[in-house]
């Protein structure tokens, strides 16, 4: 699932923290598009993955606050 339009909604809500519930099966460059939206709000963004090697989900956390990854079987 893309979730380039849930992230959008988030980040004009303004909070503080952001969390992101996925399998992380994104497009290779939703990582950078999600710390470009969070430029200017600076949100910490936290990551629950079902997959424990999710680059995308590490990344997004780790660019973002820096924010946590969590894996959860």
């Amino acid at each position: 699932t893309d979730p380039s339009a849930a992230m959008e909604m988030a980040v004009k809500m303004a909070p503080e923290k952001i969390v992101v519930l996925s399998d992380g099966e994104f497009d290779i460059a939703i990582p950078t598009y999600v710390t470009a939206l969070n430029q200017s709000l600076r949100a910490t963004i936290d990551c629950i993955g079902f997959d424990s090697q999710s680059s995308t989900l590490k990344e997004i956390a780790a660019s973002n606050g820096p924010g946590r990854f969590y894996f959860v079987k």
